[in-house]
């Protein structure tokens, strides 16, 4: 999945998932050890020890990222969906132009409701009732599509007169 998105210059990483944090922690230990030597310029030394601190801090935070994304940490668990959720609720994000804030308070909401709901073992109907109140406003406010009825048809010709849906009848007859 990883590798289809982001081709396959990243097969590698997720051949090794330990290469990346390996080769990040190896660039901060080396920044830390040349801004440890510098004896004059303190300021210059601190900056580089935040700097070095930083990427280590990366190093190690890419980790489990990297092992997640090789499926070496398992799978994805999503769920349990309540019967009745409106399916197109969890696939229509828009995580590319929803707003990041909201987007995250989508998700967090979403996870704490699956959470709760497989925790109480709530029966379905007071699982979708306690979806619908925790997590289905965030989801919709972050959704591409947020009118879940297909095909109602479109209203062109509504406010036309009778001559002029007969005209337009007429019209498209000869097609």
């Amino acid at each position: 999945m990883v590798k289809g998105k982001l081709g396959s210059r990243t097969e590698v990483f997720l051949r090794h998932p330990w290469l990346l944090p390996l080769s990040v922690f190896i660039v901060g230990g080396f920044l830390l050890h040349r801004t440890w030597r510098i004896r004059r310029h303190r300021a210059i030394r601190w900056i580089g020890t935040l700097a070095g601190g930083i990427v280590l801090l990366l190093a190690i935070t890419i980790l489990p990222l990297n092992l997640f994304a090789a499926g070496k940490l398992g799978g994805l668990k999503l769920g349990p969906i309540p019967e009745g959720t409106p399916v197109n609720l969890l696939v229509n994000l828009d995580a590319a132009n929803a707003n990041p804030i909201d987007l995250v308070r989508a998700l967090l909401a979403l996870n704490a409701t699956f959470g709760t709901i497989e925790d109480e073992g709530l029966d379905d109907e007071s699982a979708l009732a306690h979806f619908e109140n925790n997590a289905a406003d965030k989801l919709l406010a972050v959704s591409k599509n947020p009118d879940f009825v297909r095909d109602r048809g479109h209203y062109f010709g509504t406010q036309l007169s009778d001559e002029e849906k007969e005209a337009l009848i007429a019209f498209l007859k000869r097609f």
